[in-house]
């Protein structure tokens, strides 16, 4: 029997109680019959249970993320309200979606990933030079999030010129009120962001390089070039998808971590438990809060009737803390096992940077244990994201800790970085990446371990 909207609840993912109290409102909504309908932002649909965002996410006939326009605005997508921003391939459908995820997968496996590695170790140990000898920090300013910045601007071939306004506007754009100063100020930063890549871009057009920029810039679907528009889109798609999350993630662990000090000892004595503790901080936390879709034809989820062009909220915290699929959903087991979240997402949008985030936020787990095991959070100084209809953040974290010794660490030289090897821009060119859809979940013990 359909569910009419008259079943509504009082939700606003963009709300600031929701940002309070989202563990028990995510509760309420699972227990709803079918669907939960909300009035806020032109009313929309909200999936919370695990199967029932698994099948919206998966299903590419009846739901799409493509954006739209009407009267000159942009409509639909996949952020309730629609941002006025574009992301790529997020808000595409195949086949450019599918395309275009098809040509950059060779640069965003697991092999590539771990490449990075040492370079992430390098900068988080010199973000921990600089603040080791004070005893004193805010992780997040010091340390969270600055390593994504630098990784993910490096390994893309991009200055860091005006890195933080760069990974800190697009943010604003999904809960600021279009009317405000604040909302105007990140527009005028994403276009100055956006410029940098321009420049960039380029630049590679003029001198290639065995980088992700590059490759990017020379991306051909069906034999024809991508357009510089959709070029500096992608980037701007990757560079603001890749730092506010993995900032967010690796902010929540080492708070968590702060005030579990059992869990802490047991990852500083061993190092190869913190893969495992990583995921299971990415369903606890859900960095990302939620996406959304719209129908594209009539369907039926959970019993409820969602009609063409209505719009459904995939509320991935929500489904990580489903306890049909999670034994004790509402706690930390930093050795869960057949840890199944959806924090990446699923089906053919999930998130492409995975990889990149696991290491990233591995690393710097494991080098903050190492050089501050002791560390002790400020929990009444610590401040949260007032808002996080997506992103799911920290905005300072004070710790204090034993002072240590400078290990003389140092940022890497440009010529320092990994560059792609010839095999991953042979395949690149060659259109042969794959699928690579299903990666996000159902990571073994062992995958877990390696990753």
């Amino acid at each position: 029997m359909a569910v009419s909207k008259q079943a509504s609840c009082p939700f606003d993912h963009n709300g600031i109680d929701y940002a309070k109290n989202w563990p028990e409102i995510n509760s309420d909504l699972r227990r709803l019959d079918g669907l939960g309908w909300s009035e806020a932002h032109g009313g929309f649909w909200i999936a919370a249970r695990y199967d029932d965002v698994s099948t919206i996410a998966r299903d590419g006939t009846h739901f799409s993320q493509e954006r739209g326009s009407e009267n000159g605005k942009p409509t639909l997508g996949a952020f309730i309200p629609t941002t006025p921003v574009g992301l790529v391939p997020i808000e595409t459908d195949p086949p450019v979606q599918s395309e275009i995820r098809r040509r950059l997968n060779p640069a965003f496996t697991i092999k590539v990933a771990m490449r990075w590695k040492p370079a992430i170790r390098r900068i988080a140990d010199t973000m921990i030079d600089r603040i080791i000898e004070k005893g004193s920090a805010d992780l997040v300013k010091d340390v969270t999030k600055p390593i994504p910045a630098i990784v993910n601007f490096q390994s893309l071939g991009i200055p860091l010129e005006g890195w933080e306004e760069a990974i800190d506007s697009p943010g604003v754009l999904t809960y600021a009120d279009p009317a405000s100063p604040e909302f105007a100020a990140a527009l005028a930063a994403v276009e100055r962001t956006k410029q940098n890549i321009i420049r960039a871009v380029q630049e590679r057009h003029a001198r290639p390089r065995a980088d992700l920029l590059t490759v990017i810039s020379q991306l051909n679907i069906d034999g024809r070039p991508i357009d510089q528009e959709l070029v500096v889109n992608l980037v701007q798609a990757l560079v603001s998808g890749g730092n506010g999350t993995t900032t967010g993630l690796m902010s929540h662990s080492l708070h968590w971590l702060g005030n579990h000090p059992e869990d802490r000892a047991r990852l500083a004595a061993g190092p190869e438990l913190i893969p495992g503790a990583v995921e299971e901080f990415l369903r606890y936390f859900s960095p990302v809060q939620t996406m959304a879709r719209h129908a594209v034809e009539p369907t039926c989820i959970a019993g409820t009737t969602v009609s063409r062009g209505q719009r459904v909220l995939m509320n991935w915290a929500a489904a990580n803390r489903d306890a049909e699929v999670f034994p004790d959903p509402d706690r930390v087991i930093i050795d869960r096992k057949r840890n199944r979240h959806l924090a990446f997402g699923i089906g053919s949008h999930h998130c492409i940077g995975f990889n990149v985030a696991r290491v990233m936020a591995q690393t710097t787990i494991e080098a903050v244990l190492a050089r501050m095991p002791d560390y002790i959070v400020d929990n009444e100084h610590t401040v949260y994201m007032a808002q996080i209809p997506v992103v799911n953040g920290v905005r300072s974290l004070p710790a204090t800790f034993t002072p240590g010794p400078s290990i003389g660490a140092s940022i890497p030289r440009e010529d320092e970085y990994p560059q792609l090897p010839q095999s991953v821009l042979d395949a690149i060119a060659a259109g042969t990446g794959g699928d690579d859809a299903s990666e996000s979940i159902d990571l073994s013990e062992s995958e877990i371990a390696a990753r």
